[in-house]
């Protein structure tokens, strides 16, 4: 199968937003478009190659592209996601990944990214509102500490 032309603002766009982007062909197979991410060239060094099978090498991907496939004979305007799984890089760090089949025209694009760096962002927050309560809690006791003393002096 021919590798499709790919609009290079594409790729660009989806470098810029650190995410892999496919279009899946006729036959069923995925051809990457134009941009990879270093942390995707990372984990899958075959990338470069014409026809990609994403279901061969993320298994965690197999019941998802099923269903993806369904959804893209039906035309569906929003966009389908996955849920979240794990591969290791080469180093042995562990990334968070997220698939989304998206329909653009006529194209069925198959899109992946890294969520490691939302998930931090989240837990941070996650440690910065805990770490504020717990602050509030010390202040709150602190000062009933001194008010119970003042009244015992009195």
């Amino acid at each position: 199968m021919e590798r499709p032309v790919n609009d290079p603002h594409i790729g660009e766009l989806l470098l810029a937003m650190n995410i892999m982007g496919f279009e899946r062909l006729d036959d069923g197979s995925f051809a990457p478009l134009d941009a990879v991410p270093a942390w995707f060239r990372a984990i899958c060094p075959e990338t470069d190659a014409a026809l990609f099978l994403p279901d061969a090498r993320f298994p965690a991907l197999r019941d998802f592209l099923k269903e993806a496939g369904a959804w893209w004979r039906r035309s569906a305007a929003s966009r389908l996601e996955s849920p979240l799984w794990m591969e290791r890089d080469p180093s042995g760090a562990a990334l968070t990944l997220k698939a989304s089949a998206v329909t653009c025209g006529a194209r069925h694009l198959l899109l992946i990214e890294q969520r490691e760096c939302l998930e931090k962002d989240a837990l941070r927050q996650q440690f910065d509102a805990i770490t504020a309560k717990l602050r509030d809690a010390l202040h709150a006791l602190e000062h009933e500490r001194k008010t119970r003393k003042q009244i015992a002096r009195k």
